[in-house]
C-alpha cells in the first residue's frame, strides 16, 4: 500500500504541472521519516527507495526553487543516511540527488559555505568507495558515476580542493572500479577530468595499479585515462634520466 502511495507521489513530483504544487504543500515532508530509518530490514529498505525515488523526480531537471526547499527542509542529513545504512540501488539515488543539488549554484554555495557541511558529504562519498559490493554489476556502475559527479562538482571550487585531496578515495582509479565503469564513457572522462584538476601535486598518481587495468586499443576514454594517471610517472622517468649522466660525470 505505501509503495502504490510512493508511486503516486512520484507521479506529482515528476509532472512539471504539479511539481511546485507538490512542493509547496510540503508532501516530500511526510517523506522524510522514511528517509531517516536506520533499519536495514528489507521493507524498510523498500520505503527508503521507493521515497528516494519521489525525491529524485524533484530534482531531475534543475529548479532553483526546488532547490530551496530541499535545503530548508534538511534534505542532504537524509541523503547521508540512505548513503550510509541503503542498499546500493538507495545509494545511487540519494547520491544522484545530492549531485542535482550541488549542480545549482546555491546548492553548492549551501555546501561549501562551512567545512563541517562539505567534509562530513565527501566522507561519507568515501565511505562509500571503500565498501563497495563489487558484485553488484548492475547498479554499482551508476553509483560510481555519481559519486565521480559529486567529488568532480565540488572539486571545481580552487579553494575546497587543497581541503579535498586527503579526502578522495583513489581506490576510483584502482582496476577493479574503472572496469565497472568502462562501459560509460562519460564516467571515465569525469575521473580523468578529477585526476586532471588535483595534478601530480598530490601524489594521487604515484602507485595507481594501471598494469592490472583491461586496457581495450580501441577504447578511447580508458586510454585517456591511462595517459593522465601515467604522466607523473613518465615525468619522473624523464627526471632520472636526466640525473644519471649528471651523476656519472661527477664520478
Amino acid at each position: 500500500m505505501t509503495s502504490i502511495l510512493c508511486i503516486s507521489l512520484q507521479t506529482l513530483a515528476s509532472h512539471p504541472h504539479t511539481k511546485m504544487s507538490f512542493i509547496r504543500a510540503s508532501m516530500p515532508e511526510y517523506l522524510y521519516a522514511f528517509l531517516k530509518t536506520r533499519s536495514r530490514e528489507r521493507n524498510y529498505e523498500r520505503l527508503r527507495f521507493a521515497s528516494l525515488v519521489v525525491i529524485g523526480s524533484l530534482v531531475e531537471v534543475d529548479n532553483p526553487e526546488v532547490v530551496d526547499y530541499l535545503l530548508a527542509t534538511e534534505m542532504f542529513p537524509c541523503c547521508l543516511c540512505c548513503m550510509e545504512i541503503g542498499t546500493t540501488l538507495s545509494k545511487t539515488v540519494a547520491t544522484f540527488i545530492i549531485y542535482r543539488i550541488l549542480l545549482n549554484e546555491k546548492g553548492l554555495n549551501y555546501l561549501l559555505s562551512m567545512p563541517e557541511r562539505y567534509l562530513v558529504v565527501t566522507h561519507c562519498l568515501e565511505n562509500m568507495v571503500e565498501i563497495l559490493d563489487v558484485e553488484d554489476e548492475e547498479y554499482l556502475p551508476h553509483l560510481l558515476k555519481n559519486i565521480i559527479c559529486c567529488y568532480l562538482r565540488i572539486s571545481e571550487n580552487e579553494k575546497i580542493r587543497a581541503d579535498l585531496s586527503g579526502y578522495i578515495p583513489w581506490l576510483l582509479v584502482d582496476y577493479k572500479y574503472v572496469n565497472i565503469i568502462r562501459g560509460d564513457p562519460e564516467a571515465l572522462c569525469n575521473l580523468r577530468r578529477l585526476i586532471w584538476l588535483f595534478g601530480s601535486g598530490t601524489g594521487i598518481q604515484e602507485n595507481l595499479p594501471v598494469s592490472h587495468l583491461d586496457w581495450s586499443s580501441d577504447d578511447e576514454e580508458c586510454n585517456l585515462l591511462r595517459t593522465e594517471i601515467e604522466k607523473p610517472k613518465m615525468a619522473k622517468k624523464e627526471v632520472r634520466k636526466r640525473e644519471i649522466p649528471e651523476r656519472r660525470g661527477r664520478v
